[in-house]
């Protein structure tokens, strides 16, 4: 008889919480509102995309100097204004730029579509781009495993690059850009399309 009148004290207790919990839980969550802009980015967020769009000019004009680069240089052109260099406050690129006659060797609707400058095919664009240019890290080692901005791997021979996954291989130069974070490599035929 004593244990029972120990027991019940407890069991009453109980019971008011487990209500007090189903009164919480019935009540209406406050209505959460979604809003209406983003945060405005802060100041080294200013600064990591001025230096973006710094590094895709300077490649853009590099590229329009030179005479077989011309199709790409055009191409790069048309990502100005794109913060595609997340890093490069830190760290530089490895451009792997398709010389014209390498453009030559494209399906001929790819070409188009890569060519076409009315923004229709601007995805494909920079889609293209991006699986034509590899962070370059800040101290590489031999054996190092390159991988392009869309995420493919790269393999670095000594006189050629190719892509794995998608069974590319292409001969390359190494076109320069000295005292830049941009390093350009003139390649025969394009890795991706």
């Amino acid at each position: 008889m004593v244990s029972v009148l120990f027991l019940l004290p407890i069991s009453c207790k109980m019971k008011k919480e487990q209500v007090q919990d189903a009164k919480t839980a019935s009540k209406p969550a406050e209505k959460r509102v979604m809003p209406d802009t983003l945060p405005p980015p802060s100041q080294e967020d200013l600064e990591k995309q001025q230096a973006s769009y710094n590094l895709i000019e300077e490649l853009e004009a590099y590229l329009s100097s030179q005479k077989d680069l011309s199709k790409f240089a055009a191409l790069v052109g048309r990502m100005k204004g794109k913060h595609l260099f997340a890093n490069s406050g830190k760290q530089g690129y490895r451009i792997l730029a398709i010389t014209d006659a390498g453009f030559m060797k494209m399906p001929e609707r790819v070409r188009l579509m890569l060519t076409d400058d009315s923004g229709m095919h601007l995805g494909y664009q920079m889609k293209f781009f991006i699986h034509h240019a590899s962070p370059q890290p800040i101290k590489p080692f031999a054996g190092y495993a390159f991988t392009a901005m869309s995420g493919q791997s790269l393999r670095f021979s000594r006189d050629s690059v190719s892509m794995p996954d998608l069974k590319r291989t292409s001969a390359f130069k190494i076109a320069g850009m000295a005292g830049s974070k941009l390093h350009v490599f003139r390649l025969d035929e394009a890795l991706f399309y």
